[in-house]
């Protein structure tokens, strides 16, 4: 007869069994495409792209005729570390259970209608969005 496994190990497993059911793959260094909304109004062209995490220089934004061109990198988020007090040799193991958010190097090409005034066109990075106005020709 089986002996009934403590609550711990139960837990564990139960975590061990989500992390692998729910993470497909942990790939440091793929490219990835940050999610974008595309919004138009009489005058503009609003682009919203979500690059939490990033600091504004690690942004570069480019408009070339019929294209705007995004792209960083985004470096892996490290845990904060604990208060308490560890030896300067050595780093405190952590184990991870689920790395979902992307990084690594990015690049978002858009295209863009012809009627954008390219010599107008505006950025602003706030709160984790970067928001990029490409004002149109009337």
């Amino acid at each position: 007869m089986k002996k009934p496994k403590p609550q711990g190990q139960i837990l564990e497993s139960s975590v061990r069994h989500v992390v692998i059911e729910s993470v497909d793959h942990i790939s440091p260094g793929e490219v990835w495409n940050p999610a974008i909304n595309i919004y138009e109004t009489p005058s503009n062209i609003k682009v919203c792209v979500d690059l939490a995490g990033l600091d504004k220089k690690q942004i570069c934004v480019s408009v070339e005729p019929g294209q705007l061109v995004i792209s960083g990198d985004r470096h892996a988020p490290d845990p904060p570390q604990d208060s308490q007090p560890q030896s300067a040799s050595t780093k405190p193991a952590v184990r991870i259970h689920a790395m979902e958010i992307d990084y690594g190097p990015f690049s978002r090409k858009i295209r863009i209608p012809h009627n954008v005034k390219i010599d107008n066109v505006e950025s602003e990075y706030k709160l984790g969005l970067l928001w990029v106005k490409l004002p149109l020709i009337p």
